[in-house]
């Protein structure tokens, strides 16, 4: 880049003709197309093929030319892929996959396979990603056309009766999460439209690397397993990185999190740091750990309080193997620098403010297949949020970010557009309290309490 900026007034006018070449005449000369391949280890000590990541290190006047078409693709992409796709699509993120398959998994009988695409478009060009959501839109064409001729059974959500939603299958780049009935006729199906969309495409479906899992009880796994080549799974799993089909507010799936900070740990403790330079590794790398995890699940109270004990312990006692006085409370420590703590991370608060989001982006986002599937399963409550849920089994995550629906409420406040949609009585729209709070009296002779601020426009109080 920096070559470029320094001798732009030198070769503009060649980029620029290059890129007009390209652009009246949809061709691009041979060796400008060529890529050279580096092979970068996925770990130390890598020594066989698979070890490693091929990079492609391509030429500078393709780079450029597939980044505008990239930066122009980017913003159609939505309009040309389905919604099961989430990977590349702004306004669409990772964790929209996660808590789909979670609550989906709590809801019907089937199997669903983890399929990994073995061979993908070239890494390091800019316009790969979009490209590659592409060729699975066509699969996600098949799988779609195979659920329409019944061919494989999609889970079904909603409750009955109400409006209900068919999921059949997730995609995330090269992830790619299928569900269907638990029958001989329809895993041989499925197997016939993936053979078929390997030949049609040329990616190939990696079944060594692909998993199959029972939801509830399938007797005939290890049959279906065989018909499609791959292994046996059991909940809980992981996809996307994410805990699948674990219990709610399971502690076992914090494991993971628990033993990362003890291993960065171990290897701090064996440096002689400072006080402020333990302080720094808290902010910048212990308090990240979690995060991922945090922006969906519910962190219990137990594992909570062992985080921060790590943490604590670590900032006070570095690698003394003797125990040392906490000077400070750990309450005072987790407040913002500027009421006097040490900027440490309060992760109980962090994580509502995380599971919070989704109650945010339910409220803005007209549509998504994430949001369609919360209010299929759990109803809708109003156009703000959905139902509670009460029931103690089946009910995924959206449990827990449900439950923080009345601290949302109390934070937000709401701007007044037609009317049509905000309680005049119940939502908060004056100032930071509620009309029937503030006028007890008048609300007590209103004709209907839970009108809308459109019909008391009218004078219908």
């Amino acid at each position: 880049m920096a070559f470029f900026q320094h001798a732009w007034e030198v070769i503009k006018n060649e980029i620029i003709n290059a890129l007009k070449h390209f652009h009246h005449h949809c061709h691009m000369v041979k060796c400008i197309n060529a890529s050279f391949i580096s092979l970068i280890p996925k770990k130390k000590g890598a020594i066989e093929l698979k070890d490693y990541r091929p990079i492609s290190l391509i030429s500078s006047v393709y780079k450029i030319a597939s980044k505008l078409l990239a930066e122009r693709l980017k913003t159609v992409i939505g309009k040309l892929v389905s919604g099961s796709q989430n990977a590349f699509v702004r306004g669409r993120q990772i964790t929209d996959a996660s808590l789909i398959a979670n609550e989906v998994d709590k809801v019907d009988k089937g199997t669903c396979g983890v399929l990994f695409p073995q061979r993908g478009i070239r890494q390091g060009d800019p316009i790969a990603p979009f490209l590659y959501i592409l060729a699975m839109e066509g699969l996600s064409k098949m799988l779609q056309t195979a659920s329409h001729l019944q061919w494989i059974v999609p889970f079904k959500i909603g409750r009955n009766p109400g409006p209900q939603i068919d999921v059949s299958h997730l995609l995330y780049a090269d992830d790619t999460l299928i569900f269907c009935g638990a029958e001989r006729s329809q895993v041989t199906k499925l197997n016939r439209t993936l053979f078929i969309f390997e030949a049609i495409s040329g990616l190939h479906m990696n079944m060594l690397k692909s998993t199959i899992y029972p939801v509830n009880e399938v007797p005939n796994m290890e049959e279906l397993a065989d018909i499609m080549g791959c292994k046996i799974g059991s909940f809980p799993s992981t996809y996307l990185g994410l805990p699948l089909g674990a219990k709610y507010k399971s502690t076992e799936i914090w494991t993971g999190i628990i033993e990362k900070f003890e291993k960065k740990l171990a290897t701090w403790q064996m440096q002689y740091l400072s006080f402020g330079g333990r302080l720094t590794l808290i902010n910048s790398v212990l308090d990240s750990l979690p995060t991922y995890y945090m922006a969906l699940f519910q962190i219990p109270t137990g594992v909570l309080e062992q985080i921060d004990k790590l943490r604590r312990d670590f900032l006070w006692e570095g690698n003394s193997e003797d125990h040392k006085y906490h000077l400070v409370k750990w309450e005072k420590e987790s407040l913002p620098k500027f009421q006097g703590g040490l900027g440490i991370k309060d992760l109980a608060a962090h994580n509502k403010s995380m599971m919070m989001k989704w109650l945010w982006r339910f409220n803005l986002e007209d549509a998504g297949l994430w949001k369609d599937v919360v209010i299929a399963k759990h109803g809708i409550l109003d156009h703000w949020c959905t139902k509670a849920s009460t029931l103690p089994y089946g009910v995924g995550v959206w449990k827990g970010i449900r439950r923080l629906w009345d601290t949302f409420v109390q934070q937000t406040h709401f701007e007044v557009g037609n009317g049509s949609l905000l309680r005049f009585w119940k939502d908060k729209w004056v100032g930071s309290t509620i009309l029937q709070d503030d006028f007890p009296n008048l609300f007590r002779i209103a004709q209907d309490p839970n009108s809308v601020i459109a019909a008391n426009r009218e004078g219908n109080i």
